[in-house]
């Protein structure tokens, strides 16, 4: 005699679905991630100044947790978040300098943020799409959120392109 123990969902010990097996047999956990575009929006940016790079639209929020009236990721489940994207440039002059944060509660600096920056000697960055710095950051699970800026030498458009999309993701790796 056989058998068959049928089961739906695994849960945690508090009774909470930690996981699901779905239709076709594959264990489906309970993740936490987001991936918010922008197009064609043409977010005016004035040199020196870091902006806040904006985004007009989410593709993926498993937890609902992107506020699209501040631009922002505020997830409500504590932990190590891994983040990365892209953001589109059209730079009617060639710069010498590009630099992009993904912050922590609006702060730009380096102790808070991930960071990259471009820079040369000479104009050389055109227009194109630039990496965002990927890395983890670590969020409190009620307050901390994370937002995009960016910085150039010289005014510029950015996400100027339907067929170019500027993109901010960012996943749960490690819950505390």
């Amino acid at each position: 005699m056989t058998s068959i123990l049928k089961v739906d969902s695994i849960q945690n010990a508090a009774g909470t679905a930690a996981m699901t097996i779905d239709s076709n047999g594959l264990v489906i956990p309970k993740k936490v991630a987001f991936q918010a575009i922008a197009t064609d929006i043409d977010q005016s940016y004035t040199a020196t100044d870091y902006a806040k790079v904006l985004w007009e639209s989410v593709e993926l929020d498993t937890a609902s947790y992107w506020d699209s009236t501040n631009n922002r990721y505020t997830p409500q489940v504590a932990g190590w978040y891994l983040f990365g994207g892209q953001v589109r440039g059209n730079f009617t002059n060639v710069l010498s300098f590009i630099g992009f944060n993904i912050a922590k509660n609006g702060f730009t600096n380096t102790s808070t943020a991930l960071s990259s920056q471009f820079q040369h000697n000479s104009d050389t960055f055109s227009s194109g799409e630039y990496p965002l710095p990927t890395g983890i950051i670590q969020l409190n699970g009620s307050t901390d959120y994370v937002e995009v800026f960016f910085q150039a030498d010289e005014n510029c458009i950015l996400s100027d392109s339907a067929g170019r999309k500027s993109f901010f993701w960012g996943m749960l790796v490690h819950p505390i």
